[in-house]
């Protein structure tokens, strides 16, 4: 039987804005063919609301939502080693260093991981041991609006570029996002540049193309998609494109999530969870332009995070506030998405397939 390790955190406090009813992090076997899952083990983990893989797919990285005050102390990063079956075992934990850790993301050589703590505004550095586990933070980086806008920073993510040598942080409260290049040496993340966006668009995640010639930045507050050609040797940011993730009489909140690239670079999804819906783009292989070709309704409340298994067949989206997990065919020419198999799920908040 085809199957692959999938990895869903679950909110487990009320944090205000979320009922968590989680325990945690949950384990479970994907049939790739019927896209049932079964629950294979769970640990106890607080607030686990973002996921990041190991390069090597033995060690499972969680960040801990533990508190929304400006000066808490009980926020972290977690590391769990998976052993068979796709059991995890606690490495070790650190500080997150800042308020409402919200990502993790981990080096793509495999010597870092990276946080954004959204409530802190900044952005954390911690070595990776050979066996995976987390060393003290080696740097913080966070930036401060002029006294012009007075905004609020807001760290929402850190993704490495697909060579490493590069960061692209995303700022939700100042409207920008960082460009860093990462000193291997020194564990340090050196300021390369920035990319403004319009005032309140609320920059959230990004998704490289495979070819890395092409990043796909969402626009949380804007309901938008802004495709930007990459230069992984200068490191630089061009804006070629921006489209909606919300059809035009939408009069609501946006709220856009998750974006995320097809392994075969074909197609782009994206989520948002005042609309409920997964959107579906087809790439232009040679300009990396967004032509939209879909509009699937998530069927549950919220879509606040999605995975792609690594062979592009299934799409898993987490309903977190009707607590259900809805597993997607997706059709390989069209990139259309056919509901396979729904799950009962407590607040599910982030998703992570392999390992």
């Amino acid at each position: 039987m085809a199957e692959t390790n999938v990895f869903i955190g679950s909110y487990t406090t009320d944090l205000g804005w979320v009922q968590g009813k989680g325990q945690g992090i949950t384990a479970y076997k994907l049939d790739l063919l019927s896209g049932v899952l079964s629950q294979a083990s769970s640990v106890k983990t607080d607030n686990p609301s973002f996921l990041a893989l190991h390069p090597s797919g033995h060690v499972l990285y969680a960040n801990n939502e533990a508190s929304h005050e400006p000066n808490a102390s009980d926020d972290s990063v977690s590391a769990f080693e998976i052993k068979g079956g796709g059991s995890l075992t606690l490495l070790n934990q650190r500080p997150s260093h800042g308020a409402s850790p919200c990502f993790v993301s981990v080096d793509p050589q495999a010597g870092f991981a990276f946080l954004a703590n959204f409530n802190g505004g900044n952005f954390v550095v911690y070595p990776l041991g050979k066996d995976g586990s987390l060393e003290s933070c080696s740097d913080k980086a966070s930036h401060q609006s002029s006294l012009a806008n007075q905004l609020t920073p807001h760290a929402h993510s850190i993704t490495p570029s697909p060579s490493g040598r590069y960061l692209l942080a995303c700022d939700l409260g100042l409207d920008k996002l960082f460009i860093y290049r990462l000193d291997r040496q020194q564990g340090k993340l050196v300021s390369h540049g920035e990319f403004a966006v319009a005032k309140g668009s609320g920059p959230r995640h990004v998704s490289f193309h495979p070819t890395a010639r092409f990043v796909y930045l969402i626009n949380q507050d804007a309901g938008q998609i802004l495709v930007i050609e990459w230069d992984d040797v200068l490191g630089t940011l061009t804006e070629r494109q921006i489209v909606a993730t919300v059809p035009d009489d939408f009069s609501g909140d946006p709220a856009a999530s998750e974006i995320q690239v097809h392994p075969n670079g074909a197609f782009l999804y994206a989520s948002n969870r005042g609309h409920n819906n997964i959107v579906i783009f087809r790439i232009d292989q040679s300009s990396g332009l967004l032509h939209q070709v879909g509009d699937q309704p998530s069927l549950g409340l919220t879509p606040r995070n999605f995975a792609l298994t690594p062979c592009g067949t299934l799409l898993l989206v987490g309903n977190q506030d009707s607590d259900q997990v809805v597993v997607f065919r997706i059709d390989p020419v069209s990139g259309l998405l056919h509901e396979l198999h729904s799950q009962a799920i407590p607040t599910p908040v982030c998703i992570v397939c392999g390992g």
